[in-house]
């Protein structure tokens, strides 16, 4: 269950990240990809995996922290 809850907001996410970051680049609003303008549909998934990466990285750091409080915790 939580899996597929990861995925479904993982992918809502990152499917918003990308067409606002078209739209943007673009300069009017993007509901699908553009024929002819592969540039935006790049820019735009370059914002998506900075973003996707960013949460990974918070995630990696939100783990470590865990880690470090259960061993501070069982060491005491």
């Amino acid at each position: 269950m939580a899996r597929n809850l990861g995925m479904v907001v993982g992918i809502s996410t990152a499917t918003t990240v990308l067409f606002s970051s078209m739209s943007h680049t673009a300069g009017r609003k993007v509901t699908t990809y553009l024929t002819g303008r592969p540039d935006v549909f790049i820019a735009g998934m370059h914002v998506s995996f900075w973003v996707a990466t960013g949460l990974c990285l918070l995630a990696l750091a939100l783990t470590g922290y865990r880690m470090v409080q259960i061993r501070d915790a069982s060491n005491a």
